[in-house]
């Protein structure tokens, strides 16, 4: 009879470990799809706003169609910081979160950059994505 309680005792034991280790990878695996639509949910954003950008735009132009593209914040900035550097650069930048945030994913936000040189003549659009 010790036999068959112990047998029952490893097999609980077995059991138990398999769904730990499935639980584990159904998280892992939910995380990854999740971060794999944010970032693509960001780069369709940067494609967008690449596309709508002309030489010619003002920040004023910028700032709108942020805000018309789903930013939830707007700010205008002569300083900005770029791979953990300070760089003096006018920007009109934008904020918009992506996705929900689950049981099993972290929120994330889209951080967009529309750089003008000194003068705000428009040179470029940026994307960052952080968590939050």
């Amino acid at each position: 009879m010790a036999g068959v309680g112990k047998k029952l005792l490893v097999g609980t034991a077995v059991a138990v470990a398999a769904t730990s280790i499935s639980l584990q990878i159904a998280v892992a695996v939910a995380k990854h799809v999740n971060e794999q639509r944010a970032q693509a949910e960001a780069e369709a954003w940067l494609q967008q706003a690449r596309q709508d950008a002309r030489s010619n735009m003002t920040a004023d132009d910028a700032a709108r169609w942020l805000e018309e593209h789903g930013a939830h914040e707007v700010w205008r900035s002569d300083t900005t910081w770029i791979n953990d550097k300070k760089v003096e650069l006018n920007v009109i930048g934008g904020m918009r979160k992506l996705g929900e945030k689950g049981i099993w994913s972290d929120r994330k936000t889209a951080w967009l950059r529309f750089s003008f040189d000194a003068h705000w003549h428009f040179q470029e659009v940026e994307l960052e994505i952080h968590d939050i």
